[in-house]
């Protein structure tokens, strides 16, 4: 991978918006601009290991959906509601999104799915969901927990289990500590700063959860094998977006101890 391949793939893989998001205030403001949230879907979705990253979320969103069976569904910092069109099996959901540029967008999305009956947007924050008034059985974000640090994640943990019900259902993605330490050590000068946690191995993972009341029941590795996957993806995505799309799913299907991500689903104790 070139260097401009490197420092695209290490926002990617920290922050779509861009810049360092290292606090409530920060990751709240990468996204109050009206041109990031016109622009959101097209460019997350752009890159063929991007929209496999994309299409995995959707799946264990909806695989949680069809084995259990929520009939509330909290799904938070949405954006501008980049997953729910793929989603199946809704009963009834709402969205607390932080950003009202980004609220409008989704309002214009669900509309356009015929989702709008289905999902209910509200302006709100993460670290404060005492307005909801309501309790659910399934609580799942993207692209959010992980810009934040030990503290301000708990604060997390701590609004979504006093929204959901016990037994209720919590799914979130995580990065790879020793692929995303190999992307910080080949980072160009003109890379970007951009705060992931990381987590080492399953265990790392349930302890922290563990700690705040929720237990691991699975992981799903997502790109398995990131250096073929994102140099397939940069080299021919151009010319040859679903020919390279499917080498990414079926390089997917090898196992491999160390993927760039896992999407993580947790039950609250």
């Amino acid at each position: 991978m070139n260097g401009t391949a490197k420092g695209e793939a290490r926002e990617t893989a920290g922050n779509q918006a861009g810049g360092a998001a290292k606090d409530e205030r920060a990751v709240k403001e990468l996204y109050q601009d009206e041109a990031v949230a016109r622009n959101y879907i097209d460019e997350r979705l752009r890159r063929a290991w991007w929209r496999h990253l994309h299409n995995v979320q959707v799946r264990e969103i909806n695989r949680v959906i069809a084995e259990h069976a929520p009939a509330d569904i909290l799904e938070i910092a949405p954006g501008p509601a980049r997953l729910a069109p793929d989603v199946r099996g809704v009963q009834s959901g709402l969205m607390v999104e932080a950003s009202p540029q980004m609220i409008e967008v989704a309002r214009e999305r669900l509309q356009a799915a015929g989702l709008a009956d289905v999902w209910d947007l509200t302006e709100g924050n993460v670290f404060d969901l005492s307005p909801v008034e309501r309790e659910f059985d399934f609580v799942f974000t993207f692209r959010l927990i992980r810009h934040f640090h030990e503290g301000e994640r708990r604060r997390i943990y701590e609004q979504v289990a006093s929204k959901l019900r016990p037994g209720g259902f919590f799914l979130f993605d995580m990065v790879n500590k020793k692929v995303r330490d190999r992307l910080d050590a080949e980072r160009d000068q003109e890379g970007l700063d951009v705060f992931d946690v990381t987590y080492a191995d399953r265990s790392e993972i349930a302890a922290e959860m563990r700690a705040s009341g929720f237990e691991l029941v699975k992981l799903t590795n997502v790109l398995n094998h990131f250096s073929v996957q994102s140099t397939l993806s940069y080299k021919l995505d151009d010319r040859f977006f679903a020919p390279v799309l499917g080498a990414i799913q079926l390089l997917d299907s090898v196992p491999s101890a160390h993927p760039l991500e896992w999407v993580a689903l947790f039950r609250k104790v």
